[in-house]
């Protein structure tokens, strides 16, 4: 059945203070990548000019 204008399938959403899976995903990542490679992040910081 097709739905109205302005309706959804899901009329309640997601629960107030439920994290998006996305986000997650992505901060884990971002963190992993950054531990991973956290001397060369230093050294290239110290690097670069005022």
């Amino acid at each position: 059945m097709a739905q109205r204008k302005g309706q959804t399938g899901n009329p309640r959403g997601r629960p107030k203070g439920k994290p998006n899976k996305v986000t997650m995903e992505t901060r884990e990542w971002i963190k992993r990548l950054i531990d991973k490679n956290r001397g060369q992040i230093e050294k290239d910081l110290k690097a670069l000019d005022p």
